[in-house]
């Protein structure tokens, strides 16, 4: 028992074995040793070197937009200064244009523009009536449209290049063309006076087709397109010279202008002034095309046979030098191309139903470039004939 207590005593004085740290822990096989300190400091400096030049990047990609925009405009400015000078000194009807638009409010000058409108359209009745004793309607209408298209000929480019220009263009030349050959043939049995005021039915037709397509329609244009429709009563019971046909398509051509009033107003609306130009161009230049193939088939055919056109495409100097040439530079420059144009411009700003509404003028005038130009007078109807 003694032996056995030395031997404890001697075991509480000898001294703990000491274990490293290091050695307590045993290493695994996905301990990565970290980088040195070096190599930790040559890392912060290349990421703080990326971000100063991801900076100094941005920045300049910054400066490069800031200076591409400035770019841009001043470009645009430049662009529409040149335009502007190139109007200025080349296009009477933008300036014109562009002057009437400072001076007067917009929907005054609307009115205004049919107003001018509704002068050159009752003259065009009569001269067409006259130059029908010298040249039949087709070859005078396929005639009259080239020079009106040859007039606007230098816009016809930017037209084509524009797409919605170019729609606009061929559905409004379509309508133009049949609407002006059909009142060419009935001018034939028609006296001219009589045909003004059977025009006056696009009055009529216009707030029917806008009510129609959803516009609100003024109870004044109603009342405009009643008086109207008196008009043309007592122009029924009146002793003009007339027939059946001459008024049917003189009818089919009132009723198919206020188609292309409506549609000129849909179309006008998305256009701006200066690209009314291009319009107008490729209007005519299809009323141009659809007219010159009408009259070149009729005469292939033997419909239209001794018809003028037959003299172009023989060459016959002699009879081209009797054609009305004066009357188809008239009816060519003014009383279509500048009037089409002027409707479009107009129709920017008044809607069709009182662009129609105006237009009832036109039989006045044309009842009194009728009586100037032609002699024609007004029988008195027959229920008001006195004794």
């Amino acid at each position: 028992m003694e032996l056995q207590r030395r031997r404890a005593a001697l075991r509480g004085r000898r001294p703990a074995l000491h274990v490293p740290p290091e050695t307590t822990a045993r290493p695994s096989l996905f301990d990565v040793p970290g980088p040195s300190p070096e190599v930790r400091g040559e890392n912060a400096a290349a990421a703080a070197a990326d971000r100063s030049s991801e900076a100094v990047r941005e920045e300049l990609e910054r400066l490069i937009r800031a200076t591409s925009v400035l770019e841009s405009a001043g470009a645009r400015e430049e662009q529409d200064k040149a335009e502007a000078e190139k109007d200025q000194g080349g296009n009477p009807f933008s300036r014109l244009a562009r002057k009437v638009e400072d001076s007067i409010p917009a929907h005054v000058r609307g009115l205004i523009l049919l107003n001018v409108l509704t002068f050159l359209y009752g003259s065009n009745i009569t001269v067409v009536k006259e130059a029908a004793s010298v040249l039949d309607p087709f070859s005078f209408s396929a005639a009259r449209f080239a020079i009106a298209a040859a007039a606007f000929a230098p816009f016809l480019t930017s037209a084509l290049r524009t797409p919605h220009i170019r729609r606009a263009g061929l559905e409004l030349g379509v309508w133009a063309s049949i609407a002006y050959v059909t009142q060419a043939v009935g001018l034939l049995t028609t006296d001219a006076g009589r045909a003004s005021f059977i025009g006056t039915f696009t009055v009529i037709e216009v707030p029917i087709l806008a009510g129609i397509f959803g516009a609100k329609i003024p109870p004044i244009t109603w009342f405009a397109g009643l008086a109207a429709i008196c008009g043309v009563g007592l122009l029924e019971s009146s002793a003009g010279d007339s027939s059946f046909i001459g008024d049917f398509w003189t009818i089919v051509s009132a009723l198919v202008f206020g188609v292309h009033i409506l549609r000129s107003e849909h179309h006008a609306k998305h256009v701006t002034t200066r690209e009314a130009l291009p319009l107008i161009s490729l209007q005519l230049a299809v009323t141009a095309v659809l007219s010159t193939l009408w009259v070149s088939a009729g005469s292939a055919s033997g419909l239209l046979h001794g018809c003028g056109w037959e003299s172009l495409v023989a060459g016959d100097w002699a009879e081209l030098a009797s054609w009305p040439w004066v009357e188809m530079v008239y009816t060519g420059v003014l009383s279509t191309a500048l009037c089409l144009w002027i409707e479009v411009v107009a129709l920017k700003d008044v809607s069709a139903p009182e662009a129609a509404m105006v237009y009832t003028l036109e039989p006045l005038w044309g009842a009194a470039f009728a009586w100037v130009l032609l002699g024609e007078r007004w029988a008195r109807p027959a229920g008001l004939a006195r004794g």
